[in-house]
Formats: C-alpha cells, sequence, structure tokens
C-alpha cells in the first residue's frame, strides 16, 4: 500500500508541472548540461561525500513577506539524511527545524503594537530524483514526508510539493539544486491568515572553509490566481548562507 501511495502522489505531482509558467521554467534549467551520465554521477558523488549526514544552519535573519505586510523573523536549521541512490538516480531527506516569529505592518512600515505570532515548527522534505534517458538531466520532485517516510497525513502545513532540478558543476565543486511549487501552496497572510501562493526556491551547494558545507538559499514567494495559475511576484527575499554545524581544529 505504500508503494502504491507513492506512485499516485508522483503522478499527481508530474501533471502538475506542466503548469509552470516560463519564470519557473527558466529558474529550473541548469546553466549547463553536462555529458549523458556525468551530471547523475557528479551529483551523486557530491551529496555522499559532502552532503549526507551534515546539518546547515543559520541565524535569526528579518525579512518582509506577504507583499511587504508581515515581517519575519526566523533561525533555519537543516539536517540531511538518508540518501540512497537508485535505478535511475537517487534520494534523501532534508529534515528542516524552523524558529519563526511573524509581525503585522502597519500602513508606516512598522510592527503595530502586540506580541508577535509563533510559527516555530519541523518538517521533511523527500528530494526524488531521476536521470531523463531523453535528456541526461536530473529531474524530480520533492514533497513532505511523516518521520516514518510515509506521505505526510496529519499536520497543521497540508501536504505540498515541489518539481525539481539537480545541476551539477563542470568541476564538480558544487550543486545547484532549483525547486518550485507544483499548482500551489498556502502562504503566510496579513492578519494571521493564508493566501494562495508558490514558492521558488534555488539552493547552491558548495564546500566554504575548512571544507564545511555551505547551502546558499535564494527564495522567491508568488501569488497565485487559482482560476488561472496566473502568478505574480510577492516577496523577493534576499540571499542566505546556512553553514554546516560542524567543530574545525585550529590549523585545519
Amino acid at each position: 500500500m505504500h508503494a502504491r501511495a507513492l506512485v499516485r502522489i508522483a503522478i499527481v505531482l508530474f501533471a502538475g508541472l506542466s503548469l509552470a509558467s516560463s519564470a519557473s521554467a527558466s529558474n529550473l534549467a541548469c546553466d549547463a548540461t553536462l555529458a549523458s551520465g556525468s551530471a547523475r554521477a557528479a551529483a551523486i558523488k557530491f551529496f555522499k561525500t559532502y552532503v549526507n549526514g551534515r546539518t546547515v544552519s543559520e541565524p535569526a535573519t528579518t525579512f518582509r513577506v506577504a507583499g511587504g505586510k508581515v515581517e519575519s523573523v526566523s533561525s533555519t536549521k537543516v539536517s540531511f539524511g538518508n540518501f540512497t541512490e537508485t535505478k535511475s538516480g537517487f534520494f534523501f531527506d532534508a529534515r528542516t527545524t524552523m524558529s519563526q516569529t511573524l509581525y503585522e505592518l502597519g500602513p508606516d512600515g512598522k510592527r503595530v503594537a502586540g506580541a508577535g505570532q509563533n510559527k516555530d515548527r519541523q518538517y521533511t522534505w523527500r528530494y526524488q530524483i531521476g536521470e531523463r534517458k531523453s535528456t541526461g538531466q536530473l529531474v524530480g520532485v520533492a514533497f513532505s514526508v511523516g518521520p516514518s517516510g510515509a506521505p505526510l497525513v496529519d499536520s497543521d502545513y497540508p501536504f505540498g510539493a515541489y518539481a525539481v532540478t539537480v545541476c551539477p558543476s563542470a568541476d564538480g565543486s558544487s550543486v545547484r539544486v532549483a525547486q518550485s511549487s507544483v499548482l500551489y501552496q498556502d502562504l503566510f497572510a496579513k492578519n494571521g491568515g493564508w493566501r494562495p501562493g508558490s514558492e521558488e526556491l534555488v539552493a547552491t551547494y558548495r564546500l566554504g572553509s575548512y571544507k564545511k558545507l555551505e547551502r546558499e538559499v535564494k527564495l522567491r514567494g508568488y501569488d497565485v490566481d487559482t482560476r488561472t495559475f496566473e502568478k505574480k511576484l510577492s516577496d523577493d527575499l534576499p540571499v542566505r548562507v546556512q553553514i554546516e554545524e560542524r567543530q574545525v581544529k585550529p590549523g585545519r
């Protein structure tokens, strides 16, 4: 039953990809195309060696969402694990712990009186990636899963999914993972509400000082017209860099 459920989910996810906008398509595209088989080998080597089993985090960051009407103060920790090779590619999990407080903003752009809304949460995304025989490119989906790895069915944040591309650099020193919401999801809105929207996230995995893993993240949010599925940019967040939590001995 578990396998059949995953197959049904995959069918629904890929059916929704055709509704992606031209902007989404360009953000998902790889800058360079490696020879068939090379991209998969490079991605597998990088993730197995430098990503799987590691945790990255970023300190508290302040930015505005919901078209500038809400201010968010958040810190994030992401742990990567369960990396597994498959016949055509691989999958891995990204377990995220987020501490977040939202503040309403008045017409003057300042916080209104009162305490912020606590939105702390934990969630896990499963990235399932395969190599296309026609192009050699790595594409797939990311979807939310529960602690056992089964599809998420009991959560305050409903099931969501992203279309994903994985693009290793030509020299194998980094991997770019781009993802775009399938159809739409619930995004935060003013007055503690929700709005239909989508997200586009580009994360570049690379090694920094002392060979620590770094994950550079660029996130854009969009309002979605649920009748036409047209998207309008609402949030263009600054680039953030998450750095591996690992002690390094001096001189190494």
